[in-house]
C-alpha cells in the first residue's frame, strides 16, 4: 500500500508537504519533468527529500536527525483542514467543523489539537479576514458598496429603508434561504442586542423549520404548542413543564428536558386545537 502525501499551508500561506510523520518545505519548485525539493522544517534538521513533478511519488535523500512526530504533522493536517472548510462553508458554524475533526482524529492526534474553543476563535478570525470590515460610523452607509451587499456572489443585503429613516432597518438574507423559508411551516423570531454591530441597537434573526414533515395530528398539534413556547410573557409562566410532561407524549418528553420555561393550562387547550 501506497503512503499518502498530504499537503497544509504554513502561517505564512506557504504551501507545505506532510510525508510519514515529517513536515517539509518547498526548496525549489518542479521544473518541467525535474522535481520538486523539500526540507525538512526543523532548521536543525538535514532531511532532505523529492517529490516528483506529478506530485505522486516521494524520494528521501537525506536522513532526518530526529524521529518522525506522528501525532503533531496529523494535527497540522487537521487545523489545516479545518481552516479551509471554514473559508470554503461560511454558513456552517464553527463548533461543528470542530465537532466533526476532533472527532475524528485519534489520541494522539488529540494531543497536539488545541482546545476546540481556541479553535473555533481562530475560525472567526479567519472568516472575518474574508469579509469586508465593520463600518465605523453612519456616514459611511450613506450609501451601501458592493462589498456590503453581495458575499460569496450572492445578494446579501435584501432591504434598506434609507439613510432618512429615524429607525434605519437593514435586511440581510441569501435568496437561497428566502426560498427555503417560503416553502417552510414554521418560523420563529428572535431578538438579541449582544452580537449587534456598534453601530445598530439590535439584529432581529428569523428562524424556520428545514426539511421538517409530521404527518399525525396530533403530534404536529405538540409541535405547534411547543414551538410556541418563546412567545410566552415570562410572567404567564408558573409551572410550565410540569405541565407539559403531564399532558404531553413520552416522545416530547426528551425535548422539553432542555425547554426552559413555561406554559400555561389556557394555552395548552389552545395548542391542542391547532
Amino acid at each position: 500500500m501506497a503512503k499518502k502525501i498530504d499537503f497544509t499551508t504554513t502561517k505564512r500561506g506557504k504551501r507545505a508537504l506532510l510525508y510519514e510523520g515529517f513536515r517539509y518545505t518547498c526548496q525549489r519548485q518542479a521544473d518541467g519533468d525535474k522535481p520538486s525539493q523539500w526540507m525538512c522544517v526543523d532548521r536543525t534538521c538535514k532531511g532532505r527529500g523529492h517529490l516528483s513533478a506529478d506530485e505522486k511519488q516521494w524520494t528521501l535523500k537525506q536522513e532526518h536527525n530526529h524521529l518522525p512526530e506522528f501525532g503533531e504533522v496529523a494535527a497540522n493536517k487537521v487545523k489545516s483542514d479545518i481552516k479551509i472548510a471554514a473559508e470554503s462553508s461560511g454558513a456552517v458554524e464553527p463548533c461543528l467543523l470542530t465537532q466533526k475533526a476532533y472527532g475524528e482524529a485519534n489520541e494522539e492526534t488529540l494531543q497536539h489539537l488545541p482546545k476546540e474553543k481556541s479553535m473555533k476563535r481562530t475560525i472567526q478570525r479567519s472568516r472575518r479576514k474574508k469579509y469586508p470590515t465593520e463600518p465605523k460610523s453612519l456616514d459611511e452607509l450613506e450609501h451601501i458598496s458592493l462589498e456590503y451587499q453581495v458575499i460569496e456572489s450572492e445578494q446579501w443585503l435584501q432591504y434598506d429603508s434609507g439613510i432618512d429613516e429615524d429607525n434605519r432597518v437593514l435586511i440581510f438574507g441569501r435568496k437561497s434561504t428566502l426560498k427555503e423559508m417560503s416553502r417552510s411551516r414554521n418560523w420563529l423570531g428572535d431578538g438579541t442586542f449582544k452580537t449587534a454591530p456598534h453601530l445598530f441597537l439590535q439584529i432581529y434573526s428569523l428562524h424556520y423549520e428545514l426539511h421538517g414533515q409530521i404527518e399525525n395530528s396530533h403530534l404536529r398539534s405538540q409541535l405547534h404548542a411547543i414551538l410556541a413556547l418563546p412567545f410566552l410573557p415570562v410572567a404567564e409562566v408558573p409551572e410550565g413543564l410540569q405541565l407539559l410532561e403531564k399532558h404531553t407524549d413520552a416522545l416530547f418528553k426528551e425535548t422539553l428536558q432542555n425547554v426552559s420555561g413555561t406554559f400555561v393550562t389556557p394555552f395548552w387547550e389552545i395548542g391542542k386545537e391547532i
